[in-house]
């Protein structure tokens, strides 16, 4: 047994050895690692936020592990069945953020902060379910069918995918102002009327309402 008290945040290397002759040159073992952990992981660009640099940022899935990738770097691969939540920070620098579906297995929460001063774009993709798509004048969420929520919070343009399949359903929500709605055969966009001109936009989704 190895018991750490106390352990400090950051990355920890076990190695198994063994004394002797191995019958084979191999032996089958288990290896069981407990403890606290924090099942909410937040993300940001380190040190290349707000460097005066674009930075994007990709929520994938593979395999039973939920990806982050930022500014094309090798992602932080984070186990499925270990984290609740996602929360992706952007910085003073004009970020892009995307998540693809992430596949079933997931029923936690993905939220991306963006700032509308920085022209930060948002992309959110659906699943093969009947997902909806919700907007309103500071925030946009995707509920994806039977799982988990993406929410991106004050972006310049926030965009919902309806592309995989199912039947979507997107609801734009206008503000006290006066607000612009715009309708085409695969699309709808809703603009806001606020100082940077914020605007949300609906793509490929089987039915749109705009409320104002």
């Amino acid at each position: 047994q190895v018991l750490i008290d106390a352990p400090a945040d950051g990355t920890y290397t076990m190695h198994v050895g063994h004394t002797g002759t191995l019958t084979g040159g191999s032996q089958d073992f288990c290896l069981t690692i407990s403890g606290a952990f924090d099942p909410n992981v937040v993300v940001g660009a380190g040190p290349q936020a707000a460097d005066g640099s674009p930075d994007s940022f990709l929520l994938s899935r593979t395999g039973d592990y939920l990806k982050v990738t930022v500014n094309g770097q090798s992602p932080e691969a984070i186990w499925i069945n270990a984290v609740q939540g996602i929360t992706v920070n952007g910085s003073t620098d004009q970020d892009e953020m995307q998540v693809q579906y992430l596949g079933t297995g997931f029923s936690g929460s993905v939220v991306l902060n963006g700032q509308v001063a920085s022209g930060d774009v948002a992309k959110i993709i659906d699943s093969p379910g009947n997902d909806s798509f919700t907007a309103y004048p500071t925030y946009a969420t995707l509920q994806i069918a039977g799982g988990y929520t993406v929410t991106a919070n004050t972006f310049l343009y926030a965009h919902g995918y309806a592309s995989q399949g199912g039947q979507d359903v997107a609801y734009l929500k206008d503000s006290v102002n006066n607000d612009t709605f715009e309708a085409y055969p695969t699309e709808s966009r809703l603009w806001y009327d606020v100082p940077a001109g914020y605007g949300v936009r609906a793509k490929y989704f089987d039915y749109v309402h705009g409320y104002a």
